[in-house]
């Protein structure tokens, strides 16, 4: 019995040896950290893109203003990111999950709305995108419309792949942690319990 006891031990701590703790060459929350400054950087260029836009005096006010209230949602996942850069903790981790998702939602809304705003703005004429910012019409570059979609679609499948990736690790780095109480302290499951229930017993006995 003490041989069949000896053994189940050892494939426990076997099976929690074979539990992946790293993403890559780095651990999970490093891999979270690269990620979310990234998406961050990214982040700020969309920003950056959306304001340019609100000055370009070919298109209406409602095509700025979707992507603003998009970008919102961007932003409120990067905040929640940034408060676990800040603070390590079961909360702190939560929110950096539902940031990701927020900055997926977000991107892919942002991604849909651009290729549906294109494809309809001025379909009956045949031309371009005007890009620029200004008053002046020389300030402005025409881009056909396929190049002006594929730029989108480029730069927004990049942030969907990096957000993934993000989650993928928000998730596994979330699950290296025992759950907490509500004064944030571990949580020992009934096992760990009654294993050190046990342990206490034979000390006393001992004695």
């Amino acid at each position: 019995m003490e041989k069949e006891k000896e053994e189940e031990m050892m494939e426990e701590e076997l099976e929690e040896e074979e539990v992946s703790t790293t993403h890559l060459c780095c651990k999970y929350s490093t891999a979270m950290l690269v990620y979310g400054v990234f998406l961050w950087i990214l982040g700020i260029m969309c920003l950056a893109n959306v304001l340019i836009i609100y000055g370009n005096m070919y298109m209406p006010w409602y095509y700025p203003g979707v992507m603003t209230i998009l970008m919102v949602a961007y932003l409120v996942g990067l905040v929640l990111i940034a408060i676990w850069f800040c603070n390590e903790s079961q909360s702190s981790r939560t929110g950096s999950i539902i940031g990701g998702w927020l900055i997926l939602g977000a991107i892919v809304a942002l991604i849909l709305w651009n290729v549906f705003f294109v494809l309809n703005h001025n379909k009956h004429k045949k031309e371009g995108v005007k890009v620029g910012s200004g008053d002046d019409p020389d300030d402005y570059d025409e881009e056909d419309r396929q190049s002006y979609i594929l730029g989108y679609l480029i730069w927004g499948g990049l942030i969907v792949v990096l957000d993934i990736l993000f989650i993928y690790c928000a998730y596994s780095h979330a699950d290296l942690f025992p759950p907490e109480d509500e004064d944030g302290e571990p949580m020992e499951d009934e096992a760990t319990m009654m294993e050190g229930g046990a342990r206490e017993y034979s000390r006393k006995r001992a004695i």
